[in-house]
């Protein structure tokens, strides 16, 4: 069987999203695709250029290293998270001619019995531009790969060996230990499916569902609507594969700060201003939805000027990049956040800036859903919140609100500055863009 790679080398990164999709042609729907993070195997096995694996249960790796390359395209083994991998590095060499669009590769001499390396090399004499994109046929048949059903993997990777069961409390710690919290909505099915198996006991209020044990097909029905993002965080493939180290250098982090007693609270709307300055938490939530906190993130907030690119994001979702930057520009001011200034073209600089935020909203109450209250559009703006942040809770501070708007008078001058200068859409209503504007800022979070 003969199967073809795109490879690419160091600084074409950009086109990762070919060789996805090569892989995935290449091999079953059960194939999956992750990339490789070892610098010192990075530095042990190359001097430059690209690298593919193949793994034992149709696991590929996929990575780039920098520096010069002298080397051909050769076979290493490796151990890497307690799987072993075939790896191919692309080097380059001087042996093999271009003919139109095609790169020809051909191996050179067989090397010694006994070793494990295959040289193929690339040609001098083509263009630099051929030399990062190359296309490779890799004869694969002295080793044949059968795909393992990845419920039975995950199964044999944390059962009991005594009674081939496996312990759901187990299983769910490591989840928690990859980033990601049990209480995730994408996890819903699977605590649904172990709470639906925990009433099927005889006596369910013995025990809960976090203790039960499982064979193999009760597991299996328990994982099944979920095994995508389960076989991510137990294979170490979200985008910060270990976890565990790098909520430590948070913790550090976290505790070398706490003792700072620097600066002062808030102060520019009076409720601001009776927060405890002793309060200190840090949460944080990667983009693949791993999660950790620690301190005080218990406690609500209002998130301020964090709801700008918030609600910038809603209105290019709603209306589309080319409707909402027809009303605010895209660039730095040069100026205070809350200057009243507009850019050349009389819109506000940038969304990020009051004058812009102030638009965004305008655009979200007069042209999302034109025919909804200002009560219904700001329910409308608190689920949108609420679902962007997972369905966790999202409050409402209402003293906050008033407090805000009382103090408010900078921006109401922003409001009537740039409705002299025809800013805003068309029948806009002023007074409900302003107000929605003050509400989106003091949403709570905690």
């Amino acid at each position: 069987m003969v199967r073809t790679f795109v490879l690419l080398n160091g600084g074409a990164w950009p086109y990762l999203n070919r060789l996805v999709v090569a892989l995935r042609q290449a091999r079953s729907d059960a194939a999956t695709l992750r990339h490789h993070h070892s610098i010192s195997f990075l530095r042990q096995c190359m001097c430059g250029g690209t690298y593919i694996s193949q793994g034992r249960a149709g696991v590929f790796d996929v990575g780039v290293s920098g520096g010069g390359g002298g080397f051909a395209l050769q076979r290493l083994h490796h151990h890497h998270h307690h799987r072993r991998h075939r790896y191919y590095s692309l080097g380059r060499g001087d042996t093999t001619a271009i003919t139109g669009r095609s790169l020809l590769l051909q191996p050179t001499p067989p090397p010694p019995t006994g070793t494990a390396c295959r040289y193929l090399h690339t040609s001098k004499d083509h263009e630099a531009s051929w030399r990062d994109s190359i296309c490779i046929s890799v004869d694969a048949e002295d080793e044949t790969v059968t795909p393992i059903n990845v419920e039975d993997q995950l199964f044999d990777m944390f059962k009991d060996e005594k009674d081939d069961t496996i312990h759901m409390g187990k299983f769910l710690a490591a989840l928690s230990e990859s980033g990601l919290r049990k209480s995730d909505p994408r996890l819903k099915e699977l605590r649904n499916n172990l709470y639906e198996m925990h009433t099927q006991l005889e006596n369910p209020r013995v025990a809960s569902p976090t203790t039960l044990t499982l064979d193999k097909t009760s597991f299996k029905r328990v994982i099944q609507d979920n095994i995508i993002i389960i076989s991510r965080a137990l294979r170490h493939q979200f985008v910060i594969p270990e976890w565990h180290d790098f909520t430590e250098y948070i913790e550090e982090f976290y505790w070398s700060c706490k003792g700072a007693t620097g600066g002062k609270v808030a102060s520019y709307i009076p409720q601001l201003a009776r927060f405890s300055p002793d309060h200190w938490g840090v949460a944080v939530c990667s983009v693949d939805g791993q999660r950790f906190e620690i301190g005080d993130t218990n406690i609500n907030f209002t998130i301020q000027s964090c709801s700008k690119p918030i609600t910038y994001g809603m209105a290019l979702n709603e209306l589309g990049n080319e409707k909402v930057h027809t009303y605010v520009g895209t660039e730095p001011s040069g100026r205070m956040f809350n200057a009243i200034v507009l850019d050349y073209n009389d819109k506000p600089h940038n969304p990020l800036v009051n004058a812009g935020s102030i638009i965004i909203n305008s655009l979200l109450q007069a042209l999302v859903l034109p025919g909804m209250s200002s009560s219904e559009k700001f329910d409308f703006v608190q689920q949108y919140f609420r679902r962007m942040a997972g369905g966790e809770n999202i409050g409402f501070s209402n003293g906050t609100f008033l407090s805000e708007r009382e103090n408010a008078d900078r921006n109401y001058a922003l409001g009537y500055y740039m409705r002299e200068n025809k800013c805003f859409p068309d029948k806009c209503d002023l007074m409900a863009s302003l107000d929605l504007y003050f509400q989106v800022s003091v949403d709570l979070d905690g």
